[in-house]
């Protein structure tokens, strides 16, 4: 049974190279060098190198006990996925999109490709991609279900 697939919009080029999220509001992150999921990756293609982190959630005006968040998944955290696509010189090369609700695909046409195993179900229709021009960095941060 094949997923339906979710392309993820608004890459925006940040030639700053500031992180998306300081680094004083985040978890420790943890580096996953496995083979993606689903094996290698196409021929001719490299696995860029990526890290893949969970982040507290964003707390939202309006929300609390009384009133619990609706689509916005505010209270079950983030997930934060850097991609390192150093052959990549515009956010215009990249593809990002979402096989069902936990896995991720990446995808530089010619050069990279990059199919993660999310550790939890994400939210499809919230997520934000960043692009670092000074790092050729791809940033995406994934609210969780």
């Amino acid at each position: 049974m094949a997923a339906a697939a979710h392309i993820l919009y608004d890459i925006s080029d940040d030639s700053s190279g500031a992180p998306a999220v300081s680094a004083a509001a985040t978890a420790p992150a943890s580096s996953r060098a496995e083979p993606p999921v689903g094996g290698e990756a196409a021929a001719g293609l490299r696995v860029p190198e990526y890290t893949l982190r969970e982040l507290p959630a964003e707390v939202e005006p309006g929300t609390g006990p009384d009133r619990p968040a609706g689509q916005s998944g505010a209270g079950g955290g983030r997930l934060e996925v850097c991609v390192a696509l150093p052959d990549v010189a515009s956010p215009a090369e990249v593809e990002a999109w979402l096989d069902g609700d936990a896995v991720l695909r990446v995808s530089a046409p010619g050069k990279y490709h990059l199919q993660v195993g999310l550790p939890c179900r994400v939210l499809d229709d919230a997520p934000r991609a960043k692009w670092s021009k000074a790092k050729r960095r791809l940033t995406l941060t994934l609210i969780k279900r």
